[in-house]
């Protein structure tokens, strides 16, 4: 997932904050604390979604997150959370 983020065309500051939520839901899992690392992983991807549902601006701005990007994630974050509930 980070190494998707990476390749995001956004700004590094934001590349960086994303990683950083990656990073804390992958610590909660190698720290054995499923049900926190699901809450993570769930508040991200409603973050993601509503990113999503907003409609696209007449002139986006350079370095945003594209709609696009945000499936991504969220597929990404889907398949985690179906694999930690397993």
């Amino acid at each position: 997932m980070k190494k998707t983020v990476e390749s995001f065309d956004i700004r590094q500051s934001r590349k960086t904050t994303l990683s950083k939520r990656i990073d804390g839901i992958i610590r909660s899992i190698q720290k054995g604390k499923i049900p926190k690392a699901q809450l993570k992983a769930e508040r991200f991807q409603n973050v993601l979604k509503v990113k999503v549902a907003k409609p696209l601006p007449k002139k986006p701005k350079l370095q945003r997150l594209t709609n696009a990007d945000a499936e991504v994630l969220i597929g990404m974050l889907e398949t985690l959370l179906n694999n930690l509930e397993k």
